[in-house]
């Protein structure tokens, strides 16, 4: 990821923390990222960033 496309796309993370606290109102939120073939989401290794956020109820 490129320092610009990493700027854009932390820059947005509050805004969609926002849209999701306002949509479902959880109790909390977890932020979690995935970098790099070595680091692995669900048991597959991804050769990209990956994000997620995932409301607690």
């Amino acid at each position: 990821m490129t320092p610009e496309v990493s700027n854009h796309y932390f820059q947005a993370i509050p805004k969609i923390a926002r849209a999701i606290k306002q949509e479902f109102e959880p109790i909390g939120l977890n932020l979690l990222n995935n970098n790099g073939e070595k680091s692995r989401t669900i048991g597959i290794p991804l050769p990209y960033a990956h994000h997620s956020a995932l409301r607690k109820r």
